[in-house]
């Protein structure tokens, strides 16, 4: 084949310098003898380990580019997944880098996707045998309430029992229409705020433990939004399962409500926003605090700095979007070593159609 003009040789130049991808031409000495402008922008980090004959990685890689003119190896560099390939030409290495840190993330966000649908499936059969037991224990437990004296212990107990099956149908009921991908059919509607953490309250110091002390601080004037109960109550579940996790040595969780408007810069400053008057519901911990590169992730779908086994990064993602469909927003409070505050606004209702609190 003819040698390329000038003017071909200069468009081959123009295409290797302007390469998305990272590329450097190395001789047998490790010495980078031509690279492009996307490898220029590399870090010293990469370049040496690309041309050190020291690391046993890249002495690997070396070895199967001699022995077969062409290799392939990932490497971790600087918290990224940094794609090497490579191949020989007249003695010297060609090598060409590609990022695959987010192809790497969406791997495994498709993992855990099937492995939450084979589990959705699972979860599914559980639920509707679930519903069928509690249906023989609703009806006992209201026949033997509508028997018993009024007011005494004993009907005050099958009250409790009737209510909490109640509770533990619908939420059943919730979940296979979830898993069975049934339109979801809302049932906002003007909803005390004070009532739902006083309500919860008991089954919080539960779930956060005895090392744990739960305080409550009830704004006399916070009023109601409109919103679905049994997803406020889920959601302050989460937020305490997250707070009881960040304090592994115990501590305080704080739960506070208040009426709260807005100024224009408050507002614009808040995402999800509209200025209006909002019920305010915040969840304080004494735990660990966060950094700000967790901070910027928390609400992302499957992230987690828990153990393996220990969390799915899905409660702050699902309280996030419970407030968004609500038309509420967030704000999050937090440093490193001084616990974290998680502040959720709902829009108050108006005066008339205010819940009873």
């Amino acid at each position: 084949m003819a040698p390329p003009d000038d003017a071909a040789f200069d468009v081959y130049r123009f295409t290797f310098e302007k390469a998305t991808d990272p590329t450097l031409v190395i001789d047998d000495e490790g010495r980078v003898r031509l690279q492009n402008d996307a490898a220029r922008a590399l870090p010293d980090e990469v370049a040496e380990r690309l041309s050190s004959r020291d690391s046993q990685e890249m002495n690997l890689f070396h070895r199967a580019l001699t022995a077969r003119g062409h290799a392939y190896v990932e490497i971790d560099v600087a918290a990224r997944t940094v794609a090497v390939e490579g191949r020989v030409h007249g003695g010297q290495r060609v090598v060409t880098l590609r990022d695959r840190s987010e192809a790497r993330r969406l791997e495994s966000q498709i993992l855990a996707l099937q492995r939450a649908e084979s589990l959705g499936q699972f979860t599914a059969s559980l639920a509707h045998d679930f519903n069928n037991l509690l249906t023989p224990i609703a009806c006992l437990s209201s026949s033997l309430e509508a028997e018993l004296p009024r007011g005494g212990r004993a009907w005050e107990m099958a009250r409790d029992i009737r209510i909490a099956t109640e509770k533990a149908a619908g939420l059943a009921r919730q979940a296979l229409g979830l898993l069975r991908r049934e339109p979801v059919r809302a049932r906002a509607e003007p909803v005390c705020v004070n009532a739902v953490v006083a309500d919860m309250r008991a089954l919080i110091e539960r779930v956060v433990g005895a090392d744990v002390r739960v305080e409550v601080t009830l704004g006399v004037d916070a009023g109601s939004a409109k919103l679905e109960r049994a997803r406020l109550e889920r959601a302050l579940l989460d937020l305490a399962v997250n707070a009881r996790d960040a304090m592994q040595e115990g501590g305080r969780l704080t739960m506070t409500t208040a009426r709260v408007s807005f100024d224009a810069t408050e507002a614009s400053s808040m995402e999800g926003s509209n200025g209006s008057d909002y019920v305010c519901l915040r969840m304080t911990d004494t735990g660990s605090g966060m950094t700000p590169e967790v901070r910027a992730r928390i609400f992302e779908p499957f992230f987690t700095t828990k153990d393996p086994g220990r969390g799915t990064g899905l409660g702050l993602s699902a309280v996030r979007r419970f407030v968004a469909d609500n038309g509420g927003c967030i704000a999050v409070h937090t440093q490193p070593g001084n616990g974290t505050t998680m502040a959720l606004y709902f829009p108050s209702t108006s005066r008339a159609s205010q819940a009873t609190c």
